[in-house]
């Protein structure tokens, strides 16, 4: 909020009134507007300090009350989940890190009693559903037909992990397509409904990484819908998630990936925004664009061929750092690989503005 100017008196002299009588009238006209303004400043001034300090007080109180509501619904829920496995006499899985480190086969020990924990034909459709998954990501007729298969199969397994973060990952990708179409109001559907069921599967079993990485996923695409507080809210919710995901699955290049992405957009913070969440949270988020860097090779160590967005934000991370000549080697190598998801697409606009300022030849 700025001050409101005030505009100099004009110095106006009367005709026939002298020389003399006209300095002098001009000399206490400015003397008089000087004195307003300057009670105008000072009133602006106080007004300003005020409304600062309510809204600092308002966001500060408003981040707390929404943090502290999405925690508490969730604590709610696991807890409601966690009696009735204890009531049926199942014991609740210890939340200890090293039963899932344990050297095993790529897939995850989750993910076997996943498969284990349904019918046949059920542990059937769920390797069926990874592929078509995989091929839904670029064919919006496939990704709607998987849709369909997903939210008729939670109804009839809701508390399966397995259906339900599978579910809130096909509703990303069908979301991605609405975003290509510019159809917010259906996009912000999806992913609202693929946040709750990948939340689902959460409270069915917090150890599942995939349901953290989606979760983190789809409300960090949620979010910028949302206005101020609740993005900044829902940063730390990805972070959490995220860090979660690496925790149970230390070797999966997507979470990375992801984890950079955050690092590098606080990294870019501006000093308004630092102060905004500085006013929510007594520690407010901090990375660095090194840090970014660092998880963006991470990823591409793990996943080393044909990932086109991670090569571009390698690239990014090494023009924030002043080494322009590296970040046109990563920009090249990604300008020439395929589009094969509908965010290459959005990856081959910003290639193309990049390459042009910094290496126009490789278009030509």
């Amino acid at each position: 909020m700025e001050g409101s100017k005030i505009p100099w008196l004009a110095f106006c002299a009367g005709v026939g009134t002298g020389y003399t009588l006209g300095v002098v009238t001009y000399r206490w006209l400015r003397l008089q507007g000087e004195s307003r303004l300057s009670t105008s400043l000072a009133n602006s001034v106080q007004a300003l300090t005020t409304e600062v300090s309510r809204l600092r007080q308002t966001l500060s109180e408003a981040g707390t009350q929404l943090l502290q509501a999405r925690r508490t619904s969730v604590t709610s829920r696991r807890t409601e989940n966690a009696a009735k496995r204890e009531a049926a006499g199942e014991s609740e899985r210890e939340e200890d890190d090293d039963e899932y480190f344990e050297a095993q086969s790529e897939e995850s020990q989750e993910e076997k009693l996943e498969l284990s924990s349904g019918s046949e034909q059920l542990a059937e459709f769920l390797k069926e559903a990874d592929v078509l998954l995989h091929e839904a990501i670029s064919n919006e007729e496939k990704c709607g037909t998987v849709l369909i298969e997903l939210r008729q199969k939670v109804k009839e397994y809701p508390n399966h992990e397995g259906v339900l973060w599978r579910a809130g990952t096909i509703c990303h990708h069908q979301s991605a397509f609405h975003k290509q179409h510019s159809n917010t109001e259906l996009e912000l559907e999806l992913l609202q409904e693929g946040v709750q069921y990948t939340q689902q599967a959460l409270d069915v079993n917090e150890s599942c990484w995939q349901a953290h990485k989606w979760f983190a996923i789809l409300t960090g695409a949620t979010v910028l819908h949302k206005g101020i507080q609740e993005r900044i809210a829902g940063g730390f919710e990805f972070k959490e998630h995220i860090d979660r995901a690496i925790q149970l699955k230390a070797d999966e290049p997507n979470s990375y990936h992801l984890l950079g992405r955050w690092q590098f957009e606080v990294a870019g913070l501006s000093w308004l925004e630092r102060k905004a969440a500085s006013a929510l949270f007594a520690s407010p988020p901090s990375s660095t664009y090194e840090e970014a860097l660092d998880s963006f090779n991470k990823a591409e160590e793990l996943k080393p061929k044909g990932w086109k967005s991670n090569l571009l934000w390698i690239a990014k991370c090494h023009l924030k750092l002043q080494a322009q000549d590296v970040a046109v080697e990563w920009l090249i190598k990604a300008w020439h690989l395929e589009n094969s998801t509908p965010e290459d697409h959005e990856v081959t606009t910003e290639l193309q503005k990049l390459l042009s300022q910094f290496s126009p030849d490789t278009l030509s």
